[in-house]
Formats: C-alpha cells, structure tokens, sequence
C-alpha cells in the first residue's frame, strides 16, 4: 500500500476524474493553501482518503481533522481546525470501496476525527479529542 501522501495524493486525483466525469470542472491550486481543488463555479473542496482499519472504535474509514501538535508526554494531538474558513466542501474517499461522502466543511469544525463505518446504513461517528 501506498505511504499516507501518495495515498492522498491519489485521493484528489481520485476526486478530481470522479468530478469530470459528471461535467464538472475543476482546477489543481498551485500553492498549498488548504484547498486541494476548486470547481469552475468557485467551490473549494478538500479531498479526504481512508482506508478501512481496526481500531478500539471497531472497523471502519477513520479520518483525523487538524493539526498535529506534541501534548502531554509528548504524544501526538489533533488540534482542532477551523474547515469552514478554508474551504466549502470535504469529500472523503473510502478507498477500498470505493464510496465517496461529501458534506459542508463547517461540520467538521473543531472536531478531531470522523469514523465512517463499511457498508450502507450505518451512521457515522464525530470523534472528539
């Protein structure tokens, strides 16, 4: 599998065909500003990619928001990310099957990870600290 940039990496690529496909346009950014693309009619997304993992949450697509900062002891925190001030939409791609979520980016505002779960109709879970 790929390392974690190639992956995501591969996530916008992945975002961006889906897109033309269905007749929307979209442009790459040249300078990393928080926006991985934005469409002909000026939308800003930011493009998400998950593979499916265990973790003490069950299985599932587990998507860390936020920054990365050293806390007590020295282990690794997400620090809260205002989304919504950056950009209007985050698509998530669960990449082993295939499924896209796309949801307006103030959602996730101040929440430090998203679990979405395999399968249809299972709700998914905003994780906090």
């Amino acid at each position: 599998m790929a390392d974690v940039r190639h992956l995501g990496q591969a996530g916008v690529y992945r975002v961006a065909s889906e897109l033309a496909l269905r007749g929307i346009g979209v442009y790459f950014p040249s300078v990393d500003i928080g926006v991985d693309l934005m469409t002909e009619r000026g939308l800003r997304l930011q493009v998400k990619t998950a593979t499916l993992r265990e973790r003490k949450q069950g299985i599932g697509y587990f998507i860390g928001f936020g920054w990365n900062q050293k806390g007590s002891a020295q282990k690794p925190q997400r620090r809260p990310r205002s989304y919504s001030e950056e950009v209007d939409l985050i698509i998530i791609w669960g990449v082993d099957e295939n499924r896209f979520w796309i949801a307006p980016s103030k959602l996730f505002d101040g929440h430090s990870g998203l679990l979405l779960r395999p399968g249809k109709d299972l709700p998914p879970a905003i994780l906090n600290g």
